[in-house]
């Protein structure tokens, strides 16, 4: 009886294992199919939850995720210059939230890179506020 207990145990546990690593694949299949950087992130690391899924199985999901870290860096930084270039305060709120965003994703953008963008936004309020000011007080006199 006790090793019936014990067969039972470890079938129950080799399906659960089972269970798991199908789980698993299902998740990095379907992120691999949406192409979303922060699904396949999470695809990834519940993967590597023991059981984890073979090296093979998790190289090309690896290779896409590097991937799509690099074009949203790549994206992050064209969109600050172009905010830079513009003076574009809001924009750059923007890009301090999907910056933090994008760091639980683990694409590669600095603190510093952040807080850039998080003093550029200061800056740029400040101008446009000073410019508002300036545009009413000259409405005021000439009006």
């Amino acid at each position: 009886a006790d090793t019936n207990l014990q067969d039972r145990a470890l079938i129950l546990q080799a399906s659960a294992e089972l269970h798991h690593l199908q789980q698993s694949r299902l998740g990095i299949q379907e992120a691999l199919a949406d192409h979303e950087l922060r699904k396949l992130f999470l695809a990834i690391e519940a993967a590597l939850v023991e059981p984890v899924l073979t090296e093979e199985d998790l190289e090309e999901p690896r290779r896409v995720l590097a991937e799509l870290q690099e074009q949203e860096l790549a994206e992050w930084e064209r969109h600050f210059h172009q905010a830079e270039l513009d003076g574009d305060f809001r924009a750059m709120d923007a890009l301090v939230i999907r910056g933090h965003t994008l760091q639980l994703s683990r694409v590669p953008l600095t603190d510093e890179m952040i807080a850039k963008a998080a003093e550029l936004s200061l800056v740029y309020q400040e101008e446009d506020r000073l410019h508002f000011e300036s545009e009413v007080h000259t409405t005021r006199i000439f009006g």
